[in-house]
């Protein structure tokens, strides 16, 4: 069994977010920084983006809020209580690189810049490893200037942008009109969530069909440690949106092959820090890489992983990237239960006015933690993470057991529309 021994609590010293994931880990990461010793001073270009998930707002847990523009790390020094802090964390991917930037100004552990770059831009992860010369799937990058017709890998194919995340802009295409309305699309759209400035490159990769998992992996001592492997459900094309996910997968007969070759991936990345969330899909019997990000896992897998195997990795990441703290939890690698999450999607287009529990606490057998979004909310069909309505969590003694209870309590909410 995992344990988590004494850690080594620092004495009102200061942990900066930049940032945070409003929906997903984000608010517990804040609480258990609190919880663990630190102070916590929160670095927001917009802090009521986080406003609408109501119990899950990462605001309530800050001892300090800073209004700054957090894509900038020259603009947040001035901010930083120099003396005090300890640590800077950024949990998503538009604020990787600039709390990487501000960590280095301070010289406190933070992850390299050249391997935060090289999976943090989609295409250069796929030039990276295409010269690995395994197989990956077929792409080109398209830049502002470009005017293509139809795609060099064929149909179908995946568009997105280089630098998005949460699926934002991502479209599967069948034909060259979808193609071509997907482009547009990419092509309108400048700003991203939180008004990120988008790249004005896009990724066009061949489509993988196939089961998706991803596995999630963790900086220790020097190397990388599989956590484990988890299960994704994803909803129909064209959108794709990752709609659950389980962990751990305990039926996978690829994790050794998949383990040594995922290394080798993080490693040609120049990954050796933090956290790495790898999402492939199984082609003829072979893992093939879909993304590599430089994070754990997003939609609340981190909790998953605590829940199945009692080791937090929030915790773990924070005494990676604090200075003179050493972290005593213990990474046994073997679970011990299961965990599983699914997301609320709207079934149609519409104003969300009320989602009603239907005693889902105390009917749903195995779950750990409904959070749902403050309604009035204007919905269409789901088209990135971004959509979702809020989620519920349950454990079980196996993987299939978490699962269904899973499915059973979301099948508790009910949604009501204007």
């Amino acid at each position: 069994m995992n344990t988590a021994g004494d850690t080594a609590k620092p004495s009102k010293k200061e942990l900066v977010f930049v940032e945070s994931v409003a929906s997903g880990h984000g608010p517990l990461a804040l609480s258990l920084a609190k919880k663990a010793g630190f102070n916590v001073a929160f670095f927001s270009q917009s802090p009521a983006f986080y406003q609408s998930w109501g119990s899950a707002e990462p605001l309530a847990e800050a001892d300090r809020i800073v209004v700054v523009d957090t894509s900038n790390a020259a603009l947040m020094i001035p901010h930083v209580d120099v003396e005090n802090t300890v640590a800077i964390v950024a949990l998503d991917d538009f604020h990787l690189l600039p709390a990487s930037e501000l960590a280095e100004s301070l010289n406190l552990p933070r992850p390299s810049l050249e391997g935060l770059k090289a999976a943090r831009f989609k295409d250069l992860t796929r030039y990276r490893l295409k010269r690995m010369g395994e197989r990956h799937p077929a792409f080109q990058v398209i830049t502002e200037n470009e005017a293509i017709l139809d795609p060099s890998v064929g149909y179908p194919c995946v568009v997105k942008p280089v630098d998005g995340t949460g699926s934002v802009g991502v479209r599967v295409c069948e034909d060259r009109n979808e193609f071509t309305l997907a482009m547009q699309s990419l092509r309108d759209r400048w700003l991203g969530i939180r008004d990120y400035t988008l790249s004005r490159r896009w990724l066009v990769e061949e489509y993988i069909e196939g089961p998706e998992f991803s596995a999630e992996f963790l900086w220790s001592e020097d190397r990388w440690i599989l956590l484990g492997v988890t299960e994704k459900l994803l909803s129909p094309p064209p959108f794709c949106v990752e709609v659950g996910h389980a962990f751990p997968v305990t039926d996978f007969p690829w994790i050794p092959f998949l383990e040594a070759r995922a290394i080798e991936w993080l490693l040609e990345l120049g990954l050796n820090f933090g956290g790495a969330h790898v999402e492939f899909r199984i082609m003829d019997g072979t893992p093939v890489v879909m993304e590599i990000n430089p994070r754990l896992g997003g939609d609340m897998i981190p909790e998953l992983i605590r829940l199945a195997t009692g080791f937090d990795v929030i915790l773990d990441l924070f005494y990676q990237h604090s200075a003179g703290y050493v972290p005593k939890q213990i990474y046994s690698g073997a679970a011990q239960r299961a965990a599983a999450i699914r997301f609320l999607l709207a079934d149609r287009p519409g104003t969300v006015t009320h989602i009603a529990r239907k005693e889902i606490v105390e009917r749903s057998p195995g779950i750990t933690r409904c959070v749902l979004r403050h309604p009035p909310i204007t919905t269409s069909v789901a088209e990135n993470s971004y959509d979702r309505l809020g989620y519920v969590i349950a454990a079980g003694s196996t993987t299939e057991e978490a699962k269904t209870n899973a499915d059973r309590a979301l099948a508790c909410l009910i949604t009501s529309y204007a």
